[in-house]
């Protein structure tokens, strides 16, 4: 069963910001997932966002909604074991390709509602996914509440 984790940072003692909470959260983390030293063969997409500019459409959405404060985006990793790279595909590219295709699901659970962008990552030894969201939705402009329901039905929805 693939393991799925939200990346998230208490806040800083000195300035009480976390890392996802500055102006630059959007574009630093969305930069580094989709760094092209990472996604070699280009298996990355996205929802409700150009994947040529994500981090900024999400940046004018969260401004145009007036939500510019607290955490900004909600980074998750999806992540396999060796036993299930194998059972994906006989090579790397060919699991890379069936990664691109879990991926494309896995965003289609908040697609509509959030902006979200994925890459697949070829650069370590075990390939995984990476997928950013905007917490502003984009049909209300309320902030995605992150409560642990919310991560097990999308858990079971991965599953």
């Amino acid at each position: 069963m693939p393991v799925l984790k939200v990346i998230h940072e208490e806040a800083c003692y000195f300035s009480g910001e976390g890392k996802y909470h500055d102006s630059a959260a959007a574009e630093s983390v969305v930069s580094y997932i989709l760094n092209p030293e990472k996604t070699r063969n280009n298996f990355i997409g996205g929802r409700g966002v150009n994947v040529s500019q994500p981090a900024y459409e999400m940046n004018r959405l969260t401004e145009d909604f007036d939500k510019e404060s607290g955490i900004r985006v909600r980074h998750m990793i999806l992540s396999f074991s060796p036993q299930e790279e194998r059972r994906l595909g006989n090579t790397r590219y060919d699991v890379a390709v069936m990664l691109d295709r879990i991926a494309q699901y896995a965003i289609s659970y908040y697609a509509g509602e959030y902006q979200i962008v994925y890459a697949v990552h070829e650069d370590t030894r075990h390939l995984h996914i990476h997928m950013v969201m905007n917490v502003v939705n984009c049909r209300t402009g309320k902030k995605y509440d992150g409560r642990k329901q919310d991560y097990y039905a999308f858990q079971s929805f991965l599953n």
